[in-house]
């Protein structure tokens, strides 16, 4: 996702600019890595999106995708954690 876009959105939605600051500094420096059968791999930077495996992700992820479908002609379903046309 981009932080961008977020951040534009969170002020559109009047949150002040201290409060979108402190998120997008939780954004920033994550790191993940993907574990099969007890095989880890390398800890990778996150460039994009936000965890999903907590309440701030399901709320960021939510408002990014809010306004996702204004002006579209077909129908647009949201779900915590996807998009369906």
């Amino acid at each position: 996702m981009s932080l961008h876009i977020l951040t534009d959105q969170l002020v559109q939605y009047g949150m002040d600019e201290q409060t979108v600051r402190w998120i997008v500094n939780g954004l920033n420096g994550q790191a993940q890595r993907v574990v099969i059968s007890g095989m880890k791999s390398s800890w990778r930077s996150v460039t994009n999106g936000v965890t999903q495996r907590s309440i701030r992700g399901l709320i960021l992820f939510n408002t990014l995708i809010n306004n996702l479908g204004d002006g579209a002609e077909f129908t647009l379903s949201n779900f915590a954690y996807d998009t369906k046309v």
